[in-house]
Order: C-alpha cells, then sequence, then structure tokens
C-alpha cells in the first residue's frame, strides 16, 4: 500500500506561485504605505493651521515656530512625532511637514501655506 504524500513537482509548482503572490504583495505594500503618510501629512499640517488661528485669536498673536513638542503644548494638540516633522513659519503662517526617517526615495515636504484654506502640496522630494 502506497502512502498518500505530494510529489516534488507538486511542491515546486506550490513554492513558485507563493513566491509570486509574495512578491506582488510586497512590491505594492510600500507605495500604500507611504500614500497613507501623505494623508496623515496632510491632515495634521490643516490641524495645526486650524490651531494656529485660535492660538492667534486667544492670545491675540503669532504662534512662535517650534518642534513638535511645543506645537502639541501650547496649540494644545497630540500630534505623533514618528514620521513627520512639523514646523511653523511665524512671519507668514505657513506650515510644512518633512519625511523623516523614510526608505531610500520616499523623502517628501508636504507645506500648507497660509493664504485662503487650500490643499497641501508636496514641494519637494518623490511627490505624488
Amino acid at each position: 500500500m502506497r502512502k498518500k504524500s505530494f510529489t516534488l513537482v507538486e511542491i515546486l509548482i506550490i513554492s513558485i506561485i507563493v513566491g509570486i503572490l509574495s512578491t506582488i504583495g510586497v512590491t505594492q505594500y510600500f507605495p500604500a504605505r507611504e500614500r497613507a503618510l501623505d494623508a496623515e501629512a496632510k491632515v495634521n499640517l490643516k490641524l495645526i493651521q486650524a490651531a494656529m488661528k485660535i492660538y492667534g485669536m486667544e492670545v491675540g498673536g503669532f504662534f512662535n515656530s517650534g518642534d513638535a513638542a511645543e506645537l502639541n503644548q501650547d496649540l494644545k494638540l497630540a500630534l505623533p512625532a514618528r514620521n513627520w516633522v512639523y514646523s511653523t513659519e511665524e512671519a507668514t503662517g505657513d506650515v510644512s511637514a518633512t519625511r523623516k526617517d523614510s526608505p531610500a526615495g520616499w523623502d517628501r515636504i508636504w507645506n500648507l501655506t497660509n493664504i485662503g484654506d487650500g490643499e497641501p502640496i508636496c514641494v519637494s522630494g518623490r511627490c505624488p
């Protein structure tokens, strides 16, 4: 009586199929992750700008530029500092987000100007 088992050819075919599917998945992972991080930066830039306007109304002046800890403390925000470095321009009210620790070729800078209620724009790096 023969034991039921897989042949070498069947195992090779399954290995090749799994390899092809994992290659497709990995190549789509990084662009999808970076699009999600871009969305995070855009939302946080709008949030910072709105908080700066509220700060200006409450205090009667412009917010002095600072790092993420100062932004969180003075503007009463809770911005994560994992993926982006946020900065503000006191004179113009512009806000920018610079990608930190990005994989090679994925570094970008998003900027939101204080003119109107426009959308953040990618000003340097690998823009989408």
